[in-house]
């Protein structure tokens, strides 16, 4: 059996590993303002669909050893949009966002619904 290895210091809090766990071996919980990601202790799936998805390159497998038994549970503070003060990211994962961008990307800071219909300066 093989388990996640998670380096808490490069997870972002995207979920991008928890929607593509299709035996919830990683699960993420959210009320409004904390997002939660848990790691569970094993996985019997033979797949790496987590570590590809994850953008930062945060989670590995290695063989299970006695006492890695333990979830990894990682909490995430959200922000608000900047114009209707709704919960919808985490910091960590904008400032990876915008980090990747050769632009300052104000619009980063409002929620995909803010943003609907905005013209947003340089994106094509």
């Amino acid at each position: 059996m093989t388990r996640l290895s998670v380096n808490a210091d490069l997870c972002i809090g995207c979920m991008a590993c928890s929607f593509v766990c299709t035996p919830n071996v990683i699960k993420m919980i959210q009320n409004d303002s904390i997002r939660i990601i848990e790691f569970g202790s094993g996985c019997l799936e033979d797949c790496d669909k987590c570590i590809q998805s994850c953008p930062t390159g945060a989670l590995k497998l290695q063989e299970m050893r006695g006492g890695d038994e333990a979830v990894l549970r990682l909490e995430f503070n959200m922000i608000t949009c900047e114009k209707c003060g709704a919960y919808y990211s985490t910091k960590a994962m904008i400032d990876y966002i915008n980090a990747a961008l050769d632009f300052d990307a104000d619009w980063l800071w409002t929620c995909p619904r803010c943003r609907q219909g905005e013209t947003i300066i340089g994106v094509k």
